[in-house]
């Protein structure tokens, strides 16, 4: 678990404190899912999130979303349909966006 961590932080670029805040909103049962940490960093790149944006956008349900077909179809269709940048559709994903989109 703790070799998932520190991958995770080394991957994805995260400070001690943006890791602490990205551990919530269930990644932590998560993490050792095959697949979730490819899919994290994947969802960074696609995006172009900061590490600070990525740690953002993973609360409040996104992590138990992530790995479902078509939610991050959702998620670009949103960001398009608003115009919103990476800091605005990180901010966005809050107070259970995720789950109203499925």
């Amino acid at each position: 678990f703790l070799d998932k961590v520190k991958s995770l932080q080394t991957q994805c670029g995260f400070t001690s404190k943006q890791l602490a805040s990205f551990m919530g909103g269930g990644v932590v049962c998560r993490l050792m899912d095959e697949g979730f940490l490819d899919k994290v960093k994947s969802v960074q790149t696609q995006y172009g999130f900061t590490s600070k944006q990525l740690a953002s956008f993973m609360k409040n349900g996104v992590a138990a979303r992530l790995m479902d077909e078509g939610f991050l179809d959702k998620v670009k269709s949103v960001q398009t349909q608003y115009g919103f940048t990476s800091k605005e559709l990180a901010s966005f994903m809050k107070d259970g966006v995720a789950a109203r989109l499925m």
